[in-house]
C-alpha cells in the first residue's frame, strides 16, 4: 500500500499552513492512501512497502496483459494503486532514486490503457492517456519488484503531449522513436527473450532491449525497418503467445548497414518487433517503422518482353506490384548492392533466351516519369536468382550488359527513391560487346573499367583436355565465370590464391564447344588491369577414352 508523504497539490496554497491543518491532511491522505485520486493537478510523494498488494490483486491476469503490451512483469510484485479523473487528458510522471518505476493505466474491465517504463534517456516513466474513462486506475511498481520512495507528478495533456507520446510508444500509428539506455537492467525482459531467442544470437544486450507490439487483423505482408546512429541494432519479430514471446525472424546489418530490416507474412495475431544492442553499453536513439500491405498489393502483373530489340511499356503503381510477389525471399537473398526492398513497388518483364542464343545482352530500362531502376532475375523450377541491378546507366535510364545463359528472366523495373510511381519502358537485345576469342597459352592484358565492368571472352573446349583459366591482378578482385556449352555455369574466385582467381575446365564430350567467359571485379566496384590466361593439358589416352564408356 502507498503511503503519501507530502505534499498540497498547490505549493503556494500550502506555503504557511498551519501545523494541525497540516497533520489532518497528512492524516487524510495516509488513511485515504489506494483511494487517492490522479488528476490535472496532482503532487505527491510515496513509498513501496513490502506489505503492499501485489500486481495481481489490483490487475487480474497482469502477467499475460503486460507481457502483450511489451512489459513482462512478476506479478507479486508490490504496488501502488490509484484511481484516475475520468473524461480528462492526463499526462503522469513518475520517478524514483530507489527504483525503475513502471506506470500501467487499465480501465474498470482490466483492458490495458497505457504502459510506460523510461522516458527521454532516463528511467523516469511517462504516460500520456485521452479522455480517461470512469472507473480508470494506475498502478505504479518496480520494474525488479522492489521497494522504496517515488515521486509522481500529473497535469492536463494537451495535443502536443499526445502526439509525442504515440511518437515515442505507437508502432501502431507507422513509425516511433526510442532510446536505449546503456545501464538498464532488466531481468525479466532479458529471461522472455533469452527463452525465445536465445538460439538465434550471440550474446546480445538482452537487458538494454526494447519492445514494441503491435496487432495483424488479417492475413498481410508487414515491413518492420530499425536504424540508429547511436549502436548497432538487431531487429528481432516475434508472435505473442500469452506469457512467451515465440521468435519469428531477426535481421542485423541490412543493406551492408547497421540498420536492421524484416519483411515477413503474417497471419493474424499479436506480435511485437524487439530492438536489441548487439552488444552492452550501448546508448542512443533510433528509429522503428512499420507498414502492412495487403497480399493482392503482392500479384504481380508480369509482361511479356517481347523479342529481343523490341521495347515494351509498363507502369510502377504505389502500394502494387510488390517485389516480394515474384522475389519471396528477397528480404533474406538480397545482396547488399539492391536497393529494392520487399514492399518496392514495380513494374515486372519476362523474356527468354533460347538454347541457341546464350551470349552478352544489353537490358536497358527508361522513363519520363521517374528515375528508373533496373534489377535483373532468373527463374528456373520456380526458384529465383539475382543477376545484377543498376541505375543510371545512361543519365536517369538503367541499363546492364550481362551474360545470360538459356532460361527465364524477369526484370524489375522501380524508381530509385522506391517511391515514385509513372510509366516505363524496357527492352533488351544482343550486346555490341562481342565475346573475344581467348587463346590458349598467351596472357592476354585487360582492363575492368566503369564503362566495360565485365569483359567477356569465347574459348573452343574439347572433351579429352583440360583447361586452366586464370585471372590475375594487383587492383582488383578478379572473378571468373563460365558458361558452358551445355548451359552449366561455374565461377572461381580466389583459386589462384588471393586475389587471384584460376578456375580449371575438364568438359565432358556433351560439353565440347564455345565455353562464354566473364572476367570481372568480386565486388563491382573497383577497376583497374587484369591479366587473362588460358592453358590446356591433355588428358592420358585411357583418361579420352574413359570419357566415352
Amino acid at each position: 500500500m502507498m503511503e503519501p508523504r507530502s505534499v498540497p497539490i498547490d505549493h503556494r496554497k500550502g506555503y504557511g499552513m498551519k501545523k494541525p491543518m497540516l497533520f489532518m491532511a497528512m492524516l487524510l491522505l495516509a488513511s485515504t492512501g489506494c483511494s487517492r485520486r490522479v488528476g490535472t493537478n496532482t503532487r505527491l510523494e510515496g513509498e513501496i512497502k513490502r506489505k503492499d498488494p501485489e500486481i495481481a490483486d489490483r490487475l487480474e491476469d497482469a502477467e499475460e496483459l503486460l507481457t502483450a503490451a511489451g512489459r513482462p512483469v512478476d506479478p507479486r510484485s508490490p504496488c501502488a494503486s490509484f484511481a484516475l479523473a475520468s473524461g480528462k487528458d492526463l499526462l503522469i510522471e513518475v520517478s524514483s532514486d530507489d527504483f525503475d518505476p513502471v506506470i500501467v493505466a487499465f480501465d474498470r474491465d482490466g483492458g490495458i490503457l497505457g504502459v510506460n517504463d523510461d522516458w527521454d534517456g532516463s528511467f523516469d516513466s511517462h504516460l500520456v492517456l485521452e479522455n480517461v474513462p470512469r472507473g480508470a486506475r494506475l498502478l505504479v511498481f518496480a520494474i525488479d519488484g522492489s521497494r522504496g520512495e517515488y515521486e509522481l507528478r500529473s497535469e492536463e495533456a494537451d495535443q502536443e503531449d499526445v502526439a509525442e507520446f504515440a511518437a515515442w510508444t505507437d508502432l501502431a500509428s507507422g513509425a516511433v522513436e526510442g532510446e536505449v539506455i546503456d545501464d538498464k537492467n532488466d531481468k525479466l525482459l532479458e529471461d522472455i527473450l533469452e527463452d525465445g531467442l536465445d538460439r538465434h544470437f550471440y550474446d546480445p544486450d538482452y537487458r538494454s532491449a526494447r519492445v514494441h507490439p503491435f496487432e495483424v487483423t488479417r492475413e498481410q505482408l508487414v515491413s518492420l525497418f530499425l536504424e540508429s546512429d547511436r549502436f548497432d541494432p538487431i531487429l528481432a519479430l516475434v508472435e505473442i503467445d500469452g506469457d512467451e514471446y515465440v521468435y519469428v525472424a531477426h535481421n542485423d546489418d541490412y543493406f551492408g548497414s547497421l540498420s536492421s530490416r524484416i519483411d515477413q507474412v503474417l497471419e493474424p495475431g499479436r506480435y511485437a518487433a524487439v530492438v536489441i544492442p548487439y552488444s552492452s553499453g550501448a546508448d542512443g536513439r533510433y528509429s522503428l517503422s512499420c507498414e502492412f500491405y495487403d497480399l493482392d498489393s503482392m500479384e504481380p502483373d508480369i509482361m511479356d518482353a517481347g523479342a529481343p530489340g523490341t521495347e515494351v511499356a509498363g507502369s510502377v503503381t504505389l502500394g502494387r506490384g510488390l517485389a516480394m510477389g515474384v522475389w519471396p525471399g528477397i528480404s533474406v537473398e538480397r545482396p547488399y548492392d539492391l536497393m529494392i526492398t520487399a514492399a518496392t513497388p514495380c513494374a515486372f518483364f519476362r523474356f527468354e533466351i533460347g538454347s541457341d542464343e546464350a551470349g552478352p545482352y544489353d537490358i536497358h530500362a527508361s522513363s519520363t516519369d521517374l528515375d528508373a531502376y533496373l534489377c535483373l532475375l532468373s527463374v528456373e523450377d520456380g526458384g529465383v536468382g539475382y543477376i545484377a541491378s543498376n541505375d543510371d546507366y545512361r543519365g536517369s535510364d538503367a541499363g546492364l550488359t550481362k551474360l545470360l545463359a538459356p532460361g527465364e528472366y524477369v526484370a524489375l523495373v522501380t524508381s530509385y527513391s522506391g517511391s515514385a510511381e509513372g510509366e516505363v519502358r524496357f527492352g533488351y537485345s544482343p550486346s555490341r560487346f562481342e565475346p573475344q576469342p581467348l587463346p590458349e597459352g598467351r596472357v592476354v592484358q585487360a582492363n575492368v573499367s566503369w564503362t566495360m565492368p565485365e569483359l567477356y571472352y569465347s574459348l573452343e573446349i574439347t572433351a579429352g583436355s583440360v583447361y586452366l583459366v586464370g585471372a590475375r591482378s594487383d587492383e582488383i578482385d578478379p572473378v571468373i565465370e563460365v558458361l558452358l556449352p551445355d548451359g552449366t555455369t561455374l565461377r572461381d574466385d580466389d583459386g589462384g590464391g588471393y586475389p587471384n582467381a584460376l578456375l580449371r575446365l575438364d568438359p565432358m564430350p556433351f560439353q565440347s564447344g564455345t565455353a562464354l567467359i566473364t572476367v570481372k571485379d568480386y565486388y563491382s566496384s573497383s577497376t583497374g588491369p587484369v591479366r587473362i590466361e588460358v592453358t590446356r593439358e591433355r588428358r592420358t589416352e585411357s583418361g579420352v577414352f574413359a570419357l566415352y564408356d
